[in-house]
């Protein structure tokens, strides 16, 4: 085996292991619940006890009733549909990003 093909060998393998762990660290629906959870806590300044109570369950509500997943094995996007409004996020490895 040459040295080009060794590389070339190295880079499908870095690819394929990069591959796997974005399979392996793509966000689930809970993971969405609880990430707009503590975004919307965050964005209201009311970090407490309170707050958490009472958001948790109504983001919950709002996340199973008007969430659409697509899951693409490596990432999935969420398009979150309210009083008419769309947001679409997208979750890769154990992480969001709004994208719209």
């Amino acid at each position: 085996m040459n040295k080009e093909s060794k590389s070339n060998n190295f880079k499908w393998i870095i690819f394929i292991a990069i591959i796997m762990l974005a399979a392996f660290t793509n966000p689930d629906k809970d993971d969405f619940k609880d990430y707009l959870t503590e975004k919307t806590i965050e964005e209201s300044g009311e970090d407490n006890w309170l707050s958490s109570l009472i958001s948790g369950p109504v983001i919950a509500l709002l996340v199973d009733s008007s969430t659409i997943e697509k899951d693409y094995i490596v990432f999935t996007a969420y398009e979150l549909n309210y009083d008419g409004n769309s947001t679409t996020y997208i979750g890769a490895f154990n992480n969001f990003i709004q994208i719209k």
